[in-house]
């Protein structure tokens, strides 16, 4: 295992603190995007049925 300095170990700690937050906000709203596009695709689906 390669040895890493404490500054270059801080970076990562404090860069790992800044990506984890919005890592999980991300996929907390992942689900939440493909329910959106998914009922947009439906209603533009029911507006094409109902113009033929």
């Amino acid at each position: 295992m390669a040895m890493v300095s404490d500054e270059t170990s801080d970076a990562i700690s404090l860069l790992h603190g800044h990506l984890s937050p919005a890592w999980s906000s991300l996929k907390n709203n992942i689900p939440m995007l493909i329910i959106h596009v998914q009922r947009a695709e439906f209603e533009n689906m029911n507006q094409q049925k109902t113009q033929e």
